[in-house]
Parts: C-alpha cells; structure tokens; sequence
C-alpha cells in the first residue's frame, strides 16, 4: 500500500516538474520573440524608416557619374535617409548601381524603396497640369505656380517675367515636378508668340501695334467675358484714344490695387500716382495688366465699327454703350444706380 502511494507522489512530482519546463520554455520563448520584435522596430525606427525631415512633394537630383556612395551622402544630407549605410547594402543587394536623374519625392518612402526605385531609374515624374487663367497677371501665375510645382521658385519668375507681362499665354499646361521658373517663363512666352503667328495677318490689317493691341486686349480680357461684347468695348476704347480722350476703364485698378468697379473710391480714382490710372493719364497703360487669351488679342485688333464713346456693366453683366455723355448718364441712372 505505501509502495503504491509512494508510486504516486513520484508521477505527480514528474509531471508537475514537466509542466514547469515546458512553462519556462515557453516563457523563454516568448521572451525572445518580444526581444526580437523589439530589434526589428528599433532597426527599422533608427535606420530604416524615412527620417522626420523627410521633404515631401520634392525633387532630388542624381547627378550623372554619381557613385552609390555619393548618392547615399546626397540623401543623407537633405534629410530623406537616416542611414548613408543601409541605402549602399540595399543599393548593392538590389543591383549594385544607381541611375541618374530627377527623382520627385511625392510621400515619404523608407530607405529600401530609395534603393530600389534608384536601381530601377523609377523617378515618379508624372505631369503636373497647372491651368493659367485668362487675364492672369504675373504675380498671380507665381503664386499659383509656387503652389504645385516642387522647384518652382517665385521670386526668380517675378524677376524673370515681370518684363514680360501679357506676353506669357494663358492656358492649361502639363509641367514636370522638376520644371524651373526659368523654364515656365520659356514655355508661357513660346505658346504666346505661337498663337500670335497664327493670326499675324489679321493683326497687320489692324494697323496698329502688337504691343498697343495686347494692352487693348489685357484690358478687355478684364472689362468683359463675351467676344461680341469685347468688339464693342474695343471701338470705345480706340474711340476714345483717337479723340485724345482718357480711357477711364475700372479694370487697371485691379491691376493697380486689386479692386473692382464697386469698390473703387473716389480718391483712388483721383490718385495719379500710378500711371495705370487711365482715369489721370490718357493713353494706354504703359504695359498689359495681365495676360490676354486669343480672343480678347482678336477683338482689340477687330473691333466693331461704331461711334460710341461710352460704356457701362450692371451687377448682372449686361453692358451698356452710348454715344453722348447724356445718353450714358441715363442709361447709368437706370442701371447701376
């Protein structure tokens, strides 16, 4: 009987002891797979994943010749990269080279992606399409521009351009990320000498300036949406110049200040200091005030034939002509007021 009880107590203490080796192997074993866990988190946290300097919605260019070494330099020192050591073991696992070239960084992307996008010549360089509206001046286009394209620099185009105002098409283009101001300026000045060639005769018959038409037709682009309407405005205009008479148009003083025909005072009509107030100065402004589609440089070159001397707009859009002063006092007492 105590031989069997004996017996007993033996297996329990077996099986107890086999059961506490197996627990602390597992625990060892969990242990270790937390240990692990945290090795991978803390090498990809510390070498791998994109750095908090990471500069998105950016281009980084390759240069031709560049070693796999100086490329990890390059990306080491502009933020995109933690490790200049990991990208050349992930550049020489993936293949061993880098390609040249313009890579637009859109999202951040690890270290391993870098590599591997490089090795390929994958550079991300999908168009840009940047819409430029008509009448746009040059400040609004920098602005735009500094907004959606990664290299473009605003100021440089303001410095650039300036000269060139109503000279630079308005239209929609499709812009590489990498696309500098230089190279916009290029672009807009080559579109709008394009689309002038285009209807070089008809402006010749005109007999009158390309650069007088186009500041016709900046004005124009402003005072009216219609070509018809725009014909009529420009036989005011003509009108008026050939009679010695001041312009007297609203629109150079968006130009000028940004304000419309309803908010205009009556001491900024009365300010000569700009010479884009055609209230004070007769003649055309001295430049465009924006930059004019074609159809606004047709109906300058094209107006209507008429002897009307005035004009005005309602609230709603709808333009009025007159011949005489009196005639336009009524129809603006009617009108507008």
């Amino acid at each position: 009987m105590m031989r069997v009880l004996i017996e007993k107590m033996r297996s329990r203490h077996e099986r107890l002891h086999t059961w506490m080796r197996h627990n602390r192997n597992r625990e060892t074993a969990a242990l270790f797979a937390v240990a692990v866990l945290f090795l991978i988190s803390l090498t990809y946290s510390t070498l791998i994943a994109p750095p908090h300097t990471f500069p998105t919605q950016h281009v980084i260019t390759v240069k031709s010749g560049g070693t796999i070494g100086s490329t990890a330099s390059l990306l080491k020192e502009n933020g995109i990269i933690q490790s200049a050591t990991v990208f050349k073991a992930a550049a020489l696992l993936f293949g061993g080279k880098v390609i040249a070239g313009d890579y637009y960084l859109d999202t951040r992307e690890n270290v391993l992606a870098l590599a591997w996008r490089m090795n390929r010549g994958e550079y991300g360089l999908d168009t840009i399409t940047v819409r430029i509206e008509e009448g746009s001046t040059v400040a609004e286009m920098a602005q735009q521009l500094q907004s959606v394209l990664p290299r473009f620099d605003a100021e440089r185009f303001t410095q650039i351009a300036t000269q060139f105002e109503g000279y630079l098409y308005p239209d929609t283009y499709h812009f590489l990320p990498s696309t500098t101001a230089d190279e916009v300026v290029s672009v807009l000045r080559g579109t709008f000498f394009a689309r002038i060639e285009d209807i070089a005769l008809r402006l010749g018959a005109s007999g009158r300036s390309v650069e007088d038409i186009v500041i016709m037709a900046s004005i124009l682009e402003r005072e009216a949406h219609d070509f018809e309407v725009k014909r009529r405005i420009a036989s005011v205009l003509w009108n008026r110049l050939d009679i010695d008479m001041a312009l007297q148009v609203d629109a150079t003083f968006r130009y000028i200040n940004g304000k419309g025909t309803y908010d205009i005072t009556k001491a900024e009509l009365a300010d000569a200091s700009s010479p884009y107030n055609t209230y004070q100065h007769k003649g055309l402004p001295p430049t465009p005030i924006g930059s004019p589609s074609i159809e606004s440089i047709i109906a300058a070159a094209e107006p209507i034939e008429s002897n009307y001397l005035y004009y005005l707009a309602d609230r709603n859009g709808v333009t009025y002509f007159s011949r005489t002063f009196e005639e336009h006092k009524r129809k603006k007492a009617l009108y507008v007021n």
